[in-house]
């Protein structure tokens, strides 16, 4: 059995499975193996937490008085 030489790891950000199915549905299983993470982190920081970057007032992170 030949193993793929790429492997696509979709589900490391819960916001983006979605379009993670969406591409692996279009790859060559010959070609490319699939390792979906089911319950993957979250983009959103932590309440309270503070950021390294400048907040620029248009996310919705909440971690500074802009948000």
């Amino acid at each position: 059995m030949n193993t793929p030489q790429t492997l696509l790891v979709i589900g490391i950000h819960r916001e983006e499975l979605a379009f993670g199915q969406t591409v692996a549905r279009d790859v060559d299983p010959a070609q490319v193996a699939v390792l979906e993470i089911p319950e993957g982190l979250s983009g959103q920081p932590p309440r309270g937490a503070s950021s390294t970057r400048p907040c620029t007032g248009r996310c919705t992170c909440n971690c500074c008085p802009m948000c």
